[in-house]
This record gives C-alpha cells, sequence and structure tokens, in this order.
C-alpha cells in the first residue's frame, strides 16, 4: 500500500473518530442537554419521558435544566413527573433549590402515584437550601403513608440537623409500630447536632428494638456520632456482652458493628489531638473537606473551643457549605464563642439564605447581650 493511501485511511479514520465523539456528546454528553430540555415540552408522552429518562441518567446535568424539570413535575403522565423527580436528584443543591416550591405543592397532594416519597427524597437531596419546605415535611411526618413519613424524617435531618423540633420528631419516631419509621428514624439521628441526651438514649433503646436493622443502625448511628456519644460508651460496651455469646448471624453481626461503634465513640486519639487534627483540616484550603471537619467540631461543643478562631475564618469561606457547618459548629460552643459574634454578624447579610439562618442560630445559642443586639439589629 502506497504512502499517500495510507495517509488516506488514517485521515478518514480520524475524521470517523471525531464524528463518532461528536455524535456521542450530542446524544449522550453535555451537548445532549439542550435538545433532551426542549424534549420536554413535546406534546408526545414518549418523548417527554424519554427525554427525563435521558436527563436523570446524564452526567452532565446542570442548572439550566431545572426550570424544564421543574414544569416537567406538574405533568399529567406520571412517569414525566416522576423521572423530573429522579433528574433534579442529580443536580447541584444549590441550583435545585428552584423546584423547591413545585416539590412542596407535590409532598402536600400525597407525592407520585408509584414513588410518592419522591418528593421529600428529593428535598432532603437538596439539604439546607430546601429550608421553606420544613413545615412541610412535618406536615408529613404525619400522614398515612409510611413512606412518606419516613422520607420526610430523613429530609428533615439533611435540611435542619440543629432543630429541637426534628430532633424531638426523630426520637418519638423510634417509637413508632411501622418497622421503616423507626429505622429511618434511627438512620437519621446519626445526622442531628448536636447528639443531646434525649437523642443518646433513643439511639440506646434502639439497640434493643424488635426489628434487627434498626438495631443495627442504631448502633452505628452512635458510631457515626463519635466522641459526642462518650455518655453512652458504658451502655455500648454491657450491650456488646449481652450479646457477645450468642451463635445467631444477626447477634454476631450486631457485636462486630458494635465493636466498631464502640472504638470511634472511645477513639484512642485523645480529644485535644483529635480537635487539633480537625482544625488542621480546616484550616486546608487546599482540601475539600472544610465543611467535613467543621461537621465534626460540631459534634463536640463547647470541648472545641480552640478551635473558635479557624471557625471564624471558615464562616467567611467562599464555600456555603463550609460556611453553613462553621457557623452550626460555633454555635454548639454556646458562650465560649462569643468573640464569634461580629462575624457572623456580618454573616446575617450575607449572599445564601441557609447560611444567614445558620448565623442567626449560633447567635441565639451564644446568647450574650452582644449576640442579643446583633440579631435585634438584623431585623430592623
Amino acid at each position: 500500500m502506497s504512502y499517500k493511501r495510507i495517509a488516506f485511511h488514517l485521515g478518514l479514520l480520524a475524521v470517523l473518530i471525531i464524528a463518532g465523539i461528536v455524535f456521542f456528546r450530542q446524544n449522550t454528553g453535555s451537548g445532549a442537554i439542550p435538545t433532551l430540555i426542549r424534549q420536554l415540552y413535546s406534546s408526545d408522552d414518549k418523548v417527554r419521558i424519554e427525554a427525563t429518562r435521558a436527563l436523570a441518567q446524564n452526567s452532565h446535568i446542570g442548572k439550566e435544566a431545572v426550570p424544564a424539570l421543574v414544569q416537567a413535575l406538574q405533568d399529567k403522565h406520571w412517569a414525566v413527573a416522576t423521572g423530573a423527580g429522579y433528574a433534579l436528584l442529580k443536580i447541584d443543591a444549590d441550583a435545585a433549590r428552584e423546584a423547591v416550591p413545585s416539590l412542596i405543592e407535590r409532598l402536600k397532594r400525597g407525592g407520585e402515584p408509584y414513588m410518592p416519597d419522591l418528593p421529600a427524597r428529593i428535598l432532603g437531596s437538596v439539604g439546607p437550601a430546601a429550608e421553606t419546605a420544613l413545615p412541610a415535611l412535618i406536615e408529613a411526618t404525619h400522614n398515612a403513608n409510611p413512606q412518606i413519613r419516613a422520607s420526610a424524617l430523613s429530609a428533615l435531618s439533611s435540611i435542619d440537623p440543629t432543630s429541637e423540633e426534628v430532633a424531638a420528631l426523630l426520637t418519638a419516631a423510634l417509637k413508632d409500630k411501622d418497622d421503616s419509621i423507626r429505622l429511618a428514624a434511627a438512620q437519621s439521628l446519626a445526622r442531628v447536632v448536636p447528639a443531646s441526651k434525649q437523642v443518646l438514649s433513643a439511639l440506646l433503646q434502639g439497640l434493643h428494638d424488635s426489628y434487627w436493622q434498626v438495631r443495627f443502625s442504631s448502633i452505628e448511628s452512635l458510631g457515626q456520632i463519635g466522641p459526642g456519644a462518650r455518655s453512652v460508651l458504658l451502655n455500648l460496651n454491657q450491650f456488646i456482652k449481652e450479646i457477645s455469646g450468642s451463635q445467631r448471624v444477626e447477634d454476631k453481626n450486631l457485636a462486630t458493628q458494635a465493636h466498631y461503634a464502640a472504638s470511634r465513640i472511645q477513639d484512642n486519639i485523645t480529644p485535644a489531638i483529635h480537635i487539633q487534627t480537625l482544625i488542621g483540616m480546616l484550616k486546608d484550603k487546599g482540601m475539600t473537606t472544610q465543611d467535613y471537619a467543621a461537621h465534626e467540631l460540631a459534634k463536640w461543643g463547647p470541648d472545641a473551643k480552640q478551635a473558635v478562631p479557624d471557625l471564624l475564618q471558615a464562616v467567611k469561606e467562599d464555600d456555603k457549605l463550609t460556611r453553613y457547618w462553621a457557623a452550626i459548629a460555633l454555635g454548639t460552643m454556646g458562650s465560649e464563642a462569643k468573640t464569634a459574634v461580629p462575624v457572623l454578624a456580618q454573616a446575617l447579610h450575607g449572599d445564601s439564605d441557609v447560611v444567614r439562618s445558620r448565623a442567626s442560630w449560633a447567635l441565639g445559642k451564644i446568647g450574650t447581650p452582644e449576640a442579643s443586639g446583633a440579631l435585634m439589629e438584623a431585623t430592623k
């Protein structure tokens, strides 16, 4: 074969590869998004259904799809509305907040015909940005459908983990007759900050639940709370002793999980070193775990008061989630975080609703005259 023919075939191969890439992008990648959005407005049910399915599977979906998906939530065809809901689960929480009013409306109407808990699940995935949905979700915890009640409980703990009302609903739900409700409560209590005596007591009761998965999730949640559950470590160790001789597979699994939870609660690293490690993570702006560090510091409350200066800086970070958890961590420290009042007062006028809300909560928890004055000034 001559050089020219080889060059011709290589050139043709290159053209085909480029064409394939273009075709792939236009049909499955970011290039497909505009076409799929237009298809959501089609009069053909099948076209709209396929469009929502494709959007839900497309990893490039972004805020540009939100208006069309919000409208699709009201679609007459249940499959389109449900598909739009799944697509919204894939979108960034800040972008998806535009869908919150429509999701609240669908939640009040009883959700979707085939996925009644989907609106609550999406609201939970939006997280703190769905704060306006709290009243509707609290109402949904009394719904006759256990799926809706369970998802509403889970969503509440994701949207406002600091709420005493949410904590009370979750601890009460651990006594519900329905297994799925108790399971959702046991799993959700791990997100409540700070972990109060009532929360820890409810999880201890969950260790003896009649439903094995509730027992397992109660243990798991205690482990996730970590050092904040130190006051119940003796109770957990006693539980381990009670089941250690059992030959049942379920009990052996519970014992394994309980040993792991106890190790996370006890933590062989001294509290001072643990907190200092978290402070180091909080300082490192090159890491993607600043919000995690602030979240973990919130579990320590006043014991982590040495972190106040670094949490003050974290409240000023660009990342909203870091600011959100830094404000919560400062609030859990109460008057020990009184030097944070000026920064939190400034955060009351920031660009994020959820950060403003947590800054207000934190000032209320700090409770000094200066903190009260900052809150009064913000309401003028």
